[in-house]
């Protein structure tokens, strides 16, 4: 997502300080947007201070700003968390009812298919041994992208086999932990809390995730799962 402009910024971040992020709605020309990059909804001093940062210059990623981590850890990736955490975030507006009408979700829509082609050619490509020109006309018949875009993409996919599988994946994973943390927890669940557990502590692969979100499972039922 582009940078706020300073009303946007001063009207999230009174809603923030007011712990009032899950009612916000984050207007640009009139509709409602999934900000890809946006951290939404978490309510401890540490997210303030990411939430103020991104705001400010357009999308620092939070993640190189941790303290007490490891430097690997603050400058090193997993596209299935860092992907994955952009694409749960964008599904975020769609639960709480921030569209308004089809038409303004009709961007997120478009990128959810192209998303869902990517997972086709990919997998064509790396497994199915398509050739080039069969993957980009996967692109071109299935998704609303031009076909510019598309032969860019597909030669982004051979050269990178499994990046673009692993944005859904890391999604898929963040909404199943997730899941599993508030059937754990009932009434006592807070998607801020998990939030901070998914974020705080910089990229990690998916299994190290489900280990830390099982671990504030326990801590918070006083019982291992």
């Amino acid at each position: 997502c582009g940078p706020c402009n300073e009303t946007q910024r001063s009207t999230l971040v009174a809603m923030w300080e007011a712990d009032e992020l899950c009612d916000i709605k984050v207007l640009v020309e009139g509709q409602s947007f999934a900000a890809h990059r946006v951290v939404l909804a978490s309510g401890s001093a540490y997210m303030r201070a990411r939430f103020n940062s991104s705001m400010s210059d357009g999308g620092a990623v939070p993640q190189i700003e941790l303290q007490d981590v490891p430097a690997f850890r603050r400058f090193g990736g997993y596209t299935a968390y860092t992907e994955g955490w952009g694409l749960y975030t964008e599904y975020l507006p769609v639960e709480y009812g921030f569209y308004s009408d089809p038409y303004s979700d009709f961007g997120r829509l478009a990128m959810e298919l192209w998303r869902a082609c990517r997972l086709v050619v990919d997998t064509g490509l790396h497994y199915h041994q398509w050739d080039r020109e069969q993957a980009v006309q996967y692109l071109l018949e299935n998704t609303p992208n031009p076909e510019g875009d598309s032969r860019n993409a597909i030669d982004r996919y051979i050269v990178y086999p499994g990046q673009a599988t692993a944005y859904k994946v890391g999604m898929l994973e963040i909404l199943r932990l997730r899941g599993m943390a508030e059937e754990a927890l009932g009434e006592a669940y807070d998607i801020r809390d998990f939030h901070d557990v998914v974020l705080t502590q910089g990229a990690m692969p998916m299994a190290v995730l489900e280990e830390r979100v099982q671990a504030w499972i326990e801590e918070e039922t006083g019982s291992e799962q």
